[in-house]
């Protein structure tokens, strides 16, 4: 029923915390009473006294810990934190890492791990070490791709063992790195939780959040028209810098489309036209754009591919696909243009399960996503998205074709409308570009 999954399922990564030391018994013996003269030994009244004192005092200390420890989840629930198991120590903590609620890292600390489910290994592997490393609790992630997390999402503790990963064995506490149509498809289903984080103060623009905070953008992947650099520049042609640029006469079938409905970037282009021109007028050019097109590809990294070779002069595509190109493929000639019309983004988003059994700690996963130190590590993600955070440097991609400041300088193409006023998805305004209509 399902696809086989890219790569193996990371190892669960079993942390053992060291016992807290308790403090040994530093009151000395009394000295021996004056009137046992010469007796080198204590009498067994004595040991039987020593004995005595000494249980009740075990007793105590395995009385206090029990009571502090439930006294502080008692705490921590009075706080509106849920503790969902034990602690594998006794140890929290002592000093909390800057822009972190203090409450909250203890109480996830407590939950010990969060399980993370993703669409690639490659986007969290990084983020997952620097977060265990950060709060030494445990990420535990699953890979399934996107599209076939619905019942991974629906799945509670007794059902999902036929599906791998089990959610029995790994149930979800957060979905990570997934596309904006994705988390809106299942937040109307009630399948993900709100939560107000506090570093959503981190984003760079408001369009990254939801109202209803369901979910947090952490990534984007604008939608960019890439040129081969080389060959126009050999051949005296003008850069195309706009939509329109592209029926221009001299780039008549030099110019390569990614298909609507089959391709996330023809997607893209389809609800970013519709949104400019509105949907009869954007399904029109879409039309005529194609006219001009000498070929189409559903596969866009071969389309990418057929671009460097020289075999054309331009596409459209999404800025992570010009950016594989450039820095994977090493086509150095591929180079991403800005266009000057709104474009539309994909944003990629970190989200709460609404049956996530480590619900603090995946409250500061998200909490993580939305931090300088996760958007740091965003060129190691090989996902070549930009990150969507204030105050990071522009990874090397970017600063490779000069687009520091891309993010924060696009504007987003308005929402496609249907007849009856409803947002069009990326997805249903393919599907209509595909069948002209």
């Amino acid at each position: 029923m399902f696809q086989k999954f890219r790569g193996k399922n990371r190892p669960k990564v079993i942390s053992i915390q060291k016992k807290t030391d308790v403090p040994g018994d530093s009151t000395q013996d009394a000295p021996e009473d004056s009137s046992h003269d010469g007796a080198d030994s204590m009498d067994a009244s004595s040991i039987v006294r020593r004995t005595f004192t000494l249980g009740v005092a075990t007793a105590g200390l395995i009385g206090l810990y029990m009571g502090i420890s439930s006294c502080g989840n008692k705490v921590l629930n009075m706080l509106g934190f849920e503790v969902s198991e034990a602690p594998a120590s006794t140890h929290i903590p002592q000093e909390t890492p800057e822009g972190y609620d203090p409450n909250l890292v203890a109480a996830a600390y407590l939950e010990q791990k969060v399980t993370v489910y993703t669409s690639d290994p490659q986007y969290i592997q990084e983020a997952a070490k620097v977060f265990e490393k950060l709060f030494d609790i445990t990420v535990d992630y699953q890979v399934v791709p996107m599209d076939e997390m619905e019942p991974y999402l629906k799945a509670d503790s007794n059902d999902g063992k036929d599906l791998n990963p089990s959610p029995t064995d790994h149930p979800i506490d957060s979905w990570f790195f997934v596309d904006a149509e994705h988390l809106n498809q299942a937040g109307a289903q009630n399948l993900l939780a709100s939560y107000d984080a506090k570093n959503a103060k981190n984003l760079l623009k408001p369009l990254f959040a939801t109202d209803p905070k369901l979910w947090y953008g952490i990534a984007t992947d604008p939608l960019v028209i890439a040129i081969n650099k080389e060959r126009l520049d050999a051949m005296g042609l003008a850069h195309p810098h706009d939509w329109n640029d592209l029926l221009s006469t001299y780039l008549r079938d030099q110019i390569v489309l990614p298909e609507y409905e089959k391709t996330r970037d023809g997607n893209s282009f389809a609800v970013t036209m519709m949104g400019n021109l509105g949907v009869d007028h954007g399904i029109a050019f879409l039309e005529e754009l194609s006219t001009h097109a000498g070929k189409t590809f559903d596969d866009v990294h071969d389309m990418m591919t057929y671009l460097g070779f020289g075999h054309a002069l331009a596409t459209v595509c999404q800025a992570s696909e010009a950016f594989y190109t450039l820095g994977h493929d090493d086509f150095d000639n591929v180079v991403p243009l800005l266009p000057l019309t709104p474009t539309h983004f994909t944003t990629y988003g970190v989200a709460i399960s609404s049956q996530a059994k480590h619900p603090n700690a995946a409250r500061l996963w998200v909490e993580f996503c939305l931090s300088a130190g996760f958007a740091g590590k965003m060129d190691t993600t090989s996902s070549f998205a930009m990150p969507t955070i204030s105050g990071v440097k522009a990874p090397w991609y970017m600063d490779r074709v000069h687009l520091n400041g891309a993010v924060s300088a696009l504007r987003e193409a308005p929402q496609a409308l249907d007849d009856a006023g409803a947002p069009l998805s990326p997805s249903e305004a393919g599907k209509r570009a595909k069948e002209g209509r």
